[in-house]
């Protein structure tokens, strides 16, 4: 029965439209590791992320800030609507 969701779901987007990826999925696309997408974090955006944070967000264990959502978006070149949190 879920799969039958996901497949409508997929069939409903529009066209250039995506279902979203997983923070780890885009960081491991960025081809970095934890430490470095938490080094560029801080370097390019100011925000200070410990790698066991990033961790957590990652495993969906804890929840980014609004904020931090956006350095991520941001770092990843997405939008924070492309990023799966859940």
């Amino acid at each position: 029965m879920y799969y039958g969701v996901v497949l409508l779901a997929q069939n409903e987007l529009k066209e250039g439209e995506n279902m979203g990826m997983s923070l780890k999925a885009l960081r491991v696309n960025a081809e970095l590791s934890r430490q470095e997408a938490i080094d560029r974090l801080w370097a390019e955006q100011g925000v200070a992320l410990s790698v066991n944070t990033l961790r957590n967000y990652e495993n969906k264990t804890s929840q980014p800030l609004v904020t931090t959502a956006q350095a991520l978006a941001s770092l990843y070149g997405v939008s924070v609507d492309d990023i799966i949190f859940l």
